[in-house]
Parts: C-alpha cells; sequence; structure tokens
C-alpha cells in the first residue's frame, strides 16, 4: 500500500469541507445569496430556488466523490484534476455575475480568492502525488 502524501489528502479533505458547506448554503438561497454577496432583501424566485437546489445536490454529490478518492488518494488523485475543472466553472460563472451586475465585484473577491487557493492546493495535491 502507497502512503499518500500529506498534502494530497488535506486536497481531499478540504474540498469535501467546502463542497459539502456549500451545499448546505445553497439549500437555504435567501440566507446565503443575501448574506454573502450583499443583496439587500433578496427574496428568490421558484426558479432560483430550483437551480440552487440543483447545485446543492451536485454540490453534495461532490463532496461524497472527493471523501471517496480519499479512500484511495493516489490512486484516485484524478479526482483533484477534475475538480480544478469545475471550480474553473465556478469561476466563470461567478465572473458572469459580476459582469451582468448581479453581484458586485466587491463582495464576489472574497469568494474568487477562495477559488484560486483551493485551485492552487489540488494543484500541488496532485503533483505532490506524482512526486511521492
Amino acid at each position: 500500500m502507497v502512503r499518500a502524501p500529506a498534502l494530497l489528502r488535506w486536497s481531499f479533505i478540504v474540498g469535501a469541507v467546502v463542497d459539502g458547506l456549500f451545499a448546505v448554503l445553497m439549500a437555504a438561497p435567501p440566507r446565503y445569496i443575501g448574506r454573502v454577496f450583499g443583496l439587500e432583501a433578496f427574496d428568490p424566485g421558484a426558479a432560483f430556488r430550483y437551480s440552487s437546489a440543483v447545485g446543492a445536490a451536485l454540490m453534495a454529490g461532490w463532496t461524497l466523490l472527493l471523501l471517496w478518492a480519499l479512500r484511495a488518494p493516489v490512486e484516485r488523485r484524478g479526482v483533484l484534476l477534475v475538480t480544478i475543472v469545475a471550480v474553473l466553472g465556478l469561476m466563470g460563472a461567478n465572473a458572469y455575475a459580476v459582469a451582468a451586475g448581479v453581484v458586485a465585484a466587491a463582495a464576489m473577491a472574497p469568494t474568487f480568492v477562495m477559488q484560486a487557493g483551493l485551485i492552487g492546493l489540488f494543484a500541488a495535491g496532485y503533483r505532490s502525488a506524482a512526486r511521492g
């Protein structure tokens, strides 16, 4: 059995925690969107609530995927590459929200920083497995 580098294991753990947290937050969009992005009196309609519930389900599934990969991190390190692609897609959606004037750039900045940090962590975790 190959011992996984700590950075690789932490990549899966941090990713699972963040995704799990966002799954919970997305299940309650008025609180999450309104508070995190500074939107006063945010009251989403049924279509938004539906799309947020779909996103929450996908985040919960991704949480489980990362926990599954943690059980054999070296063998399943490729999950981190797919996760990087997913985070890049989320960054693109967030950039659209800023460009469309839905969310102020200053309110989105912490999310972009977190996402960039996750990408860095996942890439470093993947590389640590390749070197190990």
